[in-house]
């Protein structure tokens, strides 16, 4: 088995910082909307404290999503608790998660997926190990190598490397154990995706940005070139439209779970 039920054609949904359309992106409370919505996973950025500590942030600053200033890396987890995460540029009585905190609500409920923010990787690993989350935790980054040093670390863990092109997919699928690949946009395609399911990899793309602001609008039809390339795993900042649309075109089967033997390990909750 591969993340996706190769018997089935359900398409997952990745949140992308969680479900954040009504709550901060990044925290608990998008990570309860997500499992509600019915999402499958969550994109969550991990960044490090001052003193060393994974939270959940995407910019290096606080400036933007906290009624804080200046770099996360300059900040104690005790400074960073102080703050409070912004929605619509409004305070809100919600925290900056750490990481044990979100694998500890996300246990059982949803694969967790880690865009790393630092290089500096040991400290994450030693959270996710601790949490024995390696089953529910896929990890994400531009660079190879930083994953390549993840894998030779963890080889049980799932990484997920950025695919330039067809022709990188199909070399990282046919000569690698990697459950999945980030595909972009511009070259997926059904010939692709029937070449990663036959190497036991799946495809995720993103419909962030244009494509989510078309389905935000109403539109039913901007995510079909996504959903016709038969990709596994689609990232949304709109994930109860996708669902929705999903749903429509019978893309969302009632699901078995991911079995803890497969290759992977990884599991979503059964819906």
């Amino acid at each position: 088995n591969s993340i996706r039920d190769s018997a089935s054609n359900r398409v997952l949904i990745a949140a992308h910082r969680g479900a954040h359309n009504s709550v901060p992106e990044n925290s608990l409370v998008s990570i309860d909307k997500a499992i509600d919505i019915g999402a499958d996973i969550i994109e969550l950025d991990i960044r490090l404290t001052a003193d060393g500590i994974p939270i959940l942030m995407h910019d290096k600053t606080v400036d933007r999503t906290t009624n804080g200033q200046g770099l996360i890396s300059k900040k104690t987890l005790k400074e960073v608790k102080q703050l409070r995460l912004l929605f619509d540029g409004k305070p809100t009585e919600y925290q900056i998660p750490t990481l044990s905190e979100v694998l500890l609500r996300s246990e059982d409920r949803l694969v967790v997926n880690l865009d790393l923010k630092v290089k500096e990787i040991s400290a994450i690993l030693k959270v996710v190990e601790e949490a024995n989350a390696f089953n529910y935790t896929m990890f994400f980054n531009n660079e190879l190598s930083l994953l390549s040093e993840l894998r030779n670390a963890h080889p049980n863990a799932v990484i997920m490397p950025l695919a330039a092109n067809d022709k990188e997919s199909r070399f990282i699928a046919e000569n690698f154990d990697i459950e999945v690949i980030h595909l972009k946009e511009k070259f997926i395609s059904r010939g692709l995706s029937n070449f990663l399911d036959k190497n036991n990899s799946a495809g995720w793309a993103n419909s962030l940005g244009r494509v989510d602001t078309f389905i935000e609008g109403g539109s039913v039809t901007a995510i079909d070139h996504i959903i016709n390339a038969g990709v596994d795993i689609i990232q949304t900042d709109r994930p109860k439209e996708l669902l929705a649309i999903l749903e429509t075109q019978n893309l969302r089967p009632n699901y078995i779970g991911l079995s803890r033997a497969s290759p992977c390990g990884l599991v979503t909750v059964k819906r």
